[in-house]
């Protein structure tokens, strides 16, 4: 990453090492893209770091790189919360489904 994209992870350190090596090494077990959102989805704090307006251009670097391989990343908060939001309820929903209840405490929104 860091011959990638300079400077890219520095203000976010050392969570952001750690979240970016997470998330790469979930893509690396299976090559699959769901892996990795997850992977994202459980430590989004240091991604939002890297999306913030004066962090993202120095990773816009990465995110080409990962749009290469088929794994286009959020360029922003927004995404990332978006990204995220909806894998929570789904899995929320899943878990209810699997358990036969949905916990009340957990909003689930319907299109």
């Amino acid at each position: 990453v860091a011959a990638q994209a300079p400077g890219c992870l520095d203000p976010c350190k050392p969570a952001a090492c750690t979240a970016v090596g997470s998330a790469i090494g979930a893509y690396m077990r299976r090559r699959n893209v769901d892996d990795v959102k997850q992977a994202v989805c459980a430590n989004q704090a240091p991604f939002q770091c890297l999306l913030q307006p004066q962090n993202v251009g120095r990773c816009r670097p990465i995110f080409e790189k990962a749009k290469q391989f088929g794994m286009p990343l959020p360029e922003s908060s927004g995404e990332l919360s978006s990204q995220c939001g909806h894998l929570a309820v789904s899995s929320q929903f899943l878990r209810g489904v699997a358990n036969s209840s949905v916990s009340e405490d957990v909003p689930i929104l319907l299109p």
